[in-house]
């Protein structure tokens, strides 16, 4: 088993390509060497004491995790890569109640 601990020297973490611009993505995705992509970008509900507050725009969640998913994957289609991990959001299920 790998643990990050043991590979972090050789993991950058790319910031500057929004998941939403599939041009920049596609050429971002073109002149990265990389064997694994692990996509950890997420919108989602989280509590205001983490210091974030609530995200709860449904339309920017569908947005970033869906949409941005689909277009980092489309993005890395032909790349050779060993693996694409999909970390998800940090709510699975969310239980909306009617107000």
């Amino acid at each position: 088993m790998v643990r990050v601990r043991d590979v972090i020297g050789e993991i950058t973490v790319h910031l500057d390509v929004s998941l939403s611009d599939v041009s920049a993505l596609g050429g971002f995705c073109k002149n990265v060497c990389a064997h694994v992509v692990v996509h950890c970008a997420a919108y989602g509900t989280r509590p205001y004491k983490l210091g974030v507050p609530f995200q709860i725009d449904l339309d920017q969640m569908v947005e970033t995790n869906v949409k941005g998913t689909i277009n980092l994957m489309r993005a890395c289609e032909h790349v050779p890569l060993d693996a694409f991990i999909n970390l998800g959001s940090s709510k699975i299920e969310v239980k909306y109640e009617d107000n």
